[in-house]
């Protein structure tokens, strides 16, 4: 078998219609067992935590303003 002739099988297999399905297929079920097994439903102990620490910034009061500072020069 010559090169060319190697060349000409192997376009022939690539654009073959059911090659070309066949690959898209299995690329989707694989993105899609990888978005499984990645997949993490938050657990509802952290929406808990999260809605008491909302609680607690919403409940403590804002700190009071600093007082304005001396003139040093007026004293003198």
């Amino acid at each position: 078998m010559s090169l060319k002739s190697i060349f000409d099988m192997v376009k022939a297999v690539v654009t073959n219609k059911y090659v070309i399905i066949t690959f898209v297929g299995i690329a989707l079920y694989i993105s899609f067992i990888n978005y499984i097994i990645h997949y993490k439903k938050r657990s509802p102990i952290k929406k808990a935590k999260l809605k008491k620490a909302i609680a607690a910034v919403q409940e403590t009061p804002a700190p009071a303003p600093a007082p304005a500072p001396e003139n040093a020069e007026a004293s003198e």
